[in-house]
């Protein structure tokens, strides 16, 4: 990928702040109903088993949005 094609994506994954927004909301939604969920569940059954996949694909969304947040300045923003 060349230098203008990088920073045309990088331009173009900046201006969906709310898209970005929507998937950290709907991840920290996800991780709470999955940690009230936990109560409930016994150790080394088949839905422990998908609530742990659960908690990584949440796991993987933070990080992603994470990046996303601090490389495109959202976090400076809001500090401002």
């Amino acid at each position: 990928m060349g230098t203008s094609e990088r920073s045309y994506f990088k331009c173009w994954i900046c201006r969906k702040k709310m898209l970005w927004t929507s998937v950290l909301s709907f991840t920290l939604l996800i991780v709470v109903l999955g940690l009230l969920a936990m109560t409930g569940i016994e150790r080394g059954t088949a839905s422990y088993v998908v609530l742990m996949m659960d908690f990584a694909l949440a796991g993987v969304l933070l990080a992603t949005v994470g990046v996303v947040f601090w490389r495109c300045g959202y976090l400076s923003d809001a500090l401002d």
